[in-house]
């Protein structure tokens, strides 16, 4: 919960015992659902949803942004004026062409194999009632909290301009 609080607080000045209180109960009241008769059904479903679709489809938009709108080039220069570790040319064709090439092919693999048979025998309803409504509104979060905009001070803050070149 650390990562996710922290990154709430450094963009909206919450406090962060309140914050983490806040999320505390957000979660417990969640995981509520889980804990029902249905709960295990529950669970499995969302899971499946998560690790089938939502994690694909965030690899492939990220593999797109690093590549196309931050320009794989600039950030493999980044990454080697900081970094021990040295990356080539290799690495622009990777993050912009083979990965998310890679992860669409298993999106769409895992779509056929989702429409031929439903998954774990269950009703296509709930597959995508439970499904689709999790990977909904974990988009609609995603969203609503990255609409408001940086403080510049704090973009700026506790950062080396030599090492941060990208958010210049």
């Amino acid at each position: 919960i650390e990562a996710f609080s922290r990154a709430i607080t450094d963009k909206f000045n919450f406090d962060r015992k309140m914050l983490v209180s806040f999320l505390c109960g957000v979660g417990f009241l969640g995981s509520l659902a889980f804990a029902s008769g249905a709960g295990l059904y529950w669970l499995d479903i969302v899971d499946h949803y998560i690790n089938q679709y939502a994690l694909v489809i965030a690899g492939i938009l990220e593999c797109l942004v690093v590549a196309w709108f931050l320009k794989a080039h600039i950030l493999r220069n980044h990454i080697n004026a900081v970094s021990d570790w040295r990356l080539n040319r290799l690495w622009d064709f990777a993050i912009s062409i083979l990965t998310p090439g890679i992860l669409l092919v298993i999106f769409v693999t895992n779509l056929i194999a989702e429409l031929r048979r439903p998954y774990g025998g269950y009703d296509v309803k709930a597959l995508v009632i439970l499904g689709g409504f999790w990977l909904l509104a974990t988009l609609l979060v995603g969203i609503a909290l990255s609409m408001p905009k940086w403080d510049k001070q704090k973009l700026g803050y506790d950062h080396f301009a030599q090492e941060d070149k990208l958010l210049v």
